[in-house]
């Protein structure tokens, strides 16, 4: 019985130490954004501005995938009723503090109506 309790506390004792992480390696790498294909960038002005989060994803060497939240994106400067150019700045940080920002340039134009009428 002492043998089965010893040979227990061992085998306890090496599944507690290989679920700890003895990993030495300084995480200085920081995350990388990706822009989604096929996204719009140019909006009517007056348009509703779109969920900017799902505009891009980002990965982590170590954290893996990181979800993008609506406080990772600055759009402090992007005024959906001004005609102009605008930046939609994305900001993601992993869980060791390393930082990467990515930059998506968006074009708002001019409402134009469109009167279908008779053909003269």
């Amino acid at each position: 019985m002492k043998k089965l309790s010893i040979s227990l506390l061992l085998l306890l004792l090496t599944l507690s130490l290989s679920a700890c992480n003895f990993n030495d390696e300084v995480d200085e790498e920081a995350p990388v954004i990706l822009e989604v294909s096929e996204i719009q960038r140019e909006f009517v002005e007056g348009a509703t501005a779109p969920n900017w989060a799902t505009y891009i994803t980002a990965l982590d060497n170590i954290d893996g995938d990181i979800s993008i939240l609506s406080t990772m994106v600055d759009t402090d400067n992007v005024d959906m009723d001004t005609i102009g150019t605008f930046d939609v700045i994305y900001t993601v940080e992993d869980e060791a503090g390393n930082i990467t920002s990515f930059t998506i340039t968006i074009t708002i134009i001019e409402y134009t109506e469109y009167t279908v009428g008779p053909v003269q």
